[in-house]
């Protein structure tokens, strides 16, 4: 039976299983919506084992404008400091520090182009708008490099990789730290360079139970591969 002639009843107090759309108009302006945000982060990896050529990339790179360009049709994004996601212990709201001083800029123009992989093939023509306009801002050279999806991903493990920069989501349901982690540091890994100190810090980290240690030694290792300008975290779903 049709029972939303009910949902007018003034003796009606809690609506809050009833579907959002169905409520009544002084009912659903009273009510308070919250988003529910996915433990989601994507972040730029930043494969070559030039440490100066990373550093210039992580700290020069316009973080918004290549959001826009590589998600032409999203509208919000949710900035990270780092590749932990908010809602996990260690992660932290906001755009990672970054200070693009001059002499990097001096520096780039000596380098080669920064290849940056592309599997989307809507985001072909932004992407190559953005490395125009960072160009002429900053004299930064950035190549487009187009993959198909499938053959992107077997290349994601290989050494050394055909690209500089490649944009991975990383995602989990529970704080599983080291699903985060162990792509960096495992033997074939994402990047074309070996962190010791990270792989130290794993390694306690794998050792301990789950709780308050676990999650400082994750957030170590986190801002750490931001100061080895392994990853740019770029936002959070």
């Amino acid at each position: 039976a049709d029972s939303s002639g009910d949902l007018g009843r003034k003796d009606l107090s809690d609506f809050n299983r009833v579907p959002y759309g169905a409520l009544p108009k002084p009912v659903s302006e009273r009510f308070l919506s919250f988003e529910s945000v996915p433990l989601k982060s994507s972040g730029l990896i930043l494969t070559s084992p030039d440490k100066t050529s990373r550093e210039i990339l992580y700290n020069c790179f316009d973080i918004s404008g290549f959001r826009r360009a590589f998600f032409p049709d999203s509208k919000q994004f949710y900035d990270i400091q780092t590749l932990l996601p908010m809602g996990i212990p260690g992660g932290r709201s906001g755009k990672p520090q970054q200070v693009c001083r001059n002499s990097f800029l001096v520096s780039a123009k000596t380098l080669k182009p920064f290849i940056l992989a592309n599997w989307r093939k809507e985001s072909r023509v932004p992407l190559e708008a953005f490395a125009a306009e960072f160009y002429n801002k900053t004299k930064i050279r950035i190549k487009i490099k187009q993959f198909e999806a499938q053959d992107l991903v077997k290349t994601l493990f290989i050494h050394p990789h055909p690209y500089d920069m490649v944009l991975i989501n990383f995602s989990v349901v529970q704080p599983e730290y080291d699903i985060f982690f162990r792509n960096f540091l495992v033997k074939d890994s994402l990047v074309d360079y070996n962190m010791p100190e990270l792989a130290v810090l794993r390694e306690k980290m794998v050792k301990e139970e789950e709780g308050p240690v676990t999650a400082e030694l994750a957030e170590k290792i986190a801002v750490v591969l931001g100061r080895n300008y392994a990853v740019l975290p770029l936002f959070q779903e």
